[in-house]
């Protein structure tokens, strides 16, 4: 609820104050990738964070979100949201220029935490984008490419998925601890926040930073609100989405417009291998997104 509201905050926000709040959160993704490459260069070995409960992720980028998974997915978000300002037909060449250069820096950025579910939002949103402007899926699928064709790390998480490695197995268990939950309450599931204790009572697992929910965030709603509220959930994704649909036809906020139905398409496939779409950051982004969509006051940028 809390973050549903950053909806009306954003769209009750005057005009020259969302062109701010917009540069903001290009700022944000920006910043966010910096740290990652940052941390990449001077800290690429995380396996002493093993002990605080925190994956021993080693060179890849985590940034401050120290999960590269949920980083891919904050990243991918960041991508749809440049991506739909560069749409925006009335903006100037530099600002258009700027924005792509953000895009492409998310890109690169979002290979090498080589995440599989950030890959296959990635896909998704190439697809998407390509859909409207070929040359940026053709941009996109060669930076793919030449990364994959030169990276031996990601070609392994690559196969890793194919092959089921030791985290797609990790992944895996999880769905099942998921579904155990859910047959036994498929209508109004646990509650959030019995979640944890719940799976005490089924299962001995360790404690740690994703203790508290599972491998996808459409498992996790399942599991907590039951099959009444994964159908109010789907709802709510398909009225915004036909929202933004709607609003494609206003010159003022057709590129947010844009935005946030990439980014609900990237992020949904995200959130089927990954609790991301209940993670603070991306939902925080995503909501505030949809608000400055809503917004029909919104200038460009």
């Amino acid at each position: 609820g809390a973050y549903f509201g950053l909806v009306f905050w954003a769209a009750g926000l005057g005009p020259k104050v969302q062109q701010v709040l917009i540069k903001i959160l290009g700022v944000i993704w920006a910043g966010v990738a910096l740290l990652g490459w940052a941390q990449l260069l001077w800290l690429p070995n995380l396996g002493w964070l093993e002990r605080l409960g925190w994956d021993p992720h080693q060179t890849r980028i985590v940034s401050t979100f120290l999960a590269p998974n949920l980083l891919g997915g904050f990243l991918v978000l960041g991508i749809a949201f440049s991506a739909g300002q560069m749409s925006q037909s009335s903006i100037s060449s530099t600002a258009r220029r700027n924005w792509g250069i953000l895009a492409g820096f998310l890109l690169i950025t979002t290979i090498f935490t080589y995440s599989r579910s950030a890959l296959a939002a990635l896909l998704v949103l190439v697809v998407l984008i390509g859909w409207r402007y070929w040359k940026v899926a053709v941009a996109g699928i060669m930076i793919l490419g030449l990364v994959y064709g030169f990276s031996p790390r990601l070609q392994s998480r690559i196969g890793g998925a194919v092959n089921l490695d030791v985290t797609a197995e990790y992944r895996l268990k999880s769905w099942d601890k998921a579904a155990t939950i859910i047959r036994q309450q498929p209508w109004l599931g646990v509650g959030y926040n019995t979640l944890q204790f719940t799976k005490d009572n089924y299962f001995y697992e360790p404690r740690s930073h994703a203790s508290t929910g599972f491998d996808s965030s459409l498992l996790t709603i399942a599991a907590t609100t039951g099959g009444l509220g994964v159908a109010v959930y789907l709802g709510l994704l398909v009225a915004i989405l036909v929202e933004a649909k709607r609003r494609l036809r206003s010159p003022i906020a057709s590129g947010l417009a844009w935005a946030v139905i990439w980014g609900t398409s990237g992020l949904l496939v995200h959130s089927l291998f990954v609790n991301s779409w209940l993670y603070s950051p991306i939902m925080a982004a995503w909501w505030i997104m949809i608000g400055l969509m809503w917004n029909n006051q919104t200038n460009d940028v």
